[in-house]
C-alpha cells in the first residue's frame, strides 16, 4: 500500500520539475521583435497610382461601395481572404 502512495506523491512533483523546466527553457529562449520590426513586417504599403476607381465591393453591412469614391479623401485599407474559409481563419 505503500509503494501505491509513493507514486502517488512522486508523480506530481517530477511532472512539475519538469514543467517548470520547460517553462524556464521558453522564457530564457524567447527572443521577441521589437514591435515597430513586427508592424513594418505586417503592413505593406502602396500607393493606388493608376487606378480607375471601378472597384465595387460590399462593406460590412453589405451594401455595395465603389472604392473610386474613397480615394483621395480617406486612407483606404482592402483586405481580401478566402471567402470559402472564412475572415478569421
Amino acid at each position: 500500500m505503500s509503494r501505491m502512495k509513493d507514486r502517488r506523491v512522486l508523480l506530481p512533483i517530477v511532472a512539475g520539475i519538469v514543467i517548470a523546466g520547460v517553462s524556464t527553457w521558453r522564457v530564457m529562449t524567447n527572443k521577441p521583435q521589437d514591435y515597430a520590426a513586427q508592424v513594418k513586417a505586417a503592413v505593406i504599403m502602396r500607393p493606388v497610382s493608376g487606378f480607375r476607381g471601378d472597384f465595387e465591393a460590399l462593406d460590412s453591412d453589405n451594401r455595395l461601395v465603389r472604392l473610386g469614391g474613397f480615394l483621395g479623401r480617406h486612407r483606404v485599407i482592402v483586405l481580401f481572404f478566402d471567402g470559402e474559409v472564412g475572415a478569421d481563419k
